[in-house]
């Protein structure tokens, strides 16, 4: 009984190669696996583009301090709130290597820092938000048993003053 794995010529199985190695005939009535092969490629990277299309146009979930949770560690979210306190900024050798603020959004408080390149950004474009500041920050929060829930900027395009205290002008300092 031939099938699709059978040679038409010989009947013996050659499974799913387009020319039977024992006497050359070629199948006939199937789809070429080369075809099949390109097809999978081009839809696996048409979905990965499709999901990194749907990702870059989803905006991140706004929390609120009281309902953070420890599954959400290392979940990337925003916070939005005002500025409590003086932000802190850690020099190592003239330059910020960390900088960090406390943020209150009427449920609790959070700390939102940055590191290196971030503070350093945060520091030089005149971005750090001062007290009284009304702010947006975007960023990976990190859940430490030992302390306070901390929002880590990734890069200082990530906080967004709303209002509040402006920073200096160039004219004034």
């Amino acid at each position: 009984m031939p099938s699709s794995a059978h040679c038409p010529g010989c009947e013996r199985f050659i499974g799913p190669v387009s020319e039977c190695p024992y006497c050359g005939a070629e199948p006939g009535g199937r789809m070429p696996l080369r075809i099949l092969r390109w097809s999978a490629l081009v839809f696996g990277v048409g979905g990965l583009l499709f999901l990194l299309v749907a990702v870059q146009r989803t905006e991140l979930p706004l929390v609120q301090a009281a309902d953070i949770v420890p599954a959400m560690n290392y979940g990337r979210v925003r916070v939005l709130g005002t500025v409590v306190g003086e932000p802190r900024v850690f020099d190592k050798q003239g330059a910020p290597d960390y900088a960090s603020f406390e943020l209150d959004d009427g449920t609790g408080r959070i700390v939102v820092a940055a590191g290196r390149r971030t503070a350093r950004g945060l520091v030089s474009g005149r971005l750090l938000p001062v007290r009284g500041d009304r702010v947006e920050a975007t960023g990976s929060l990190n859940l430490a048993p030992d302390r306070r829930a901390r929002l880590y900027l990734d890069s200082p395009s990530q906080l967004r003053r709303l209002g509040g205290t402006q920073p200096p002008t160039k004219e004034a300092s």
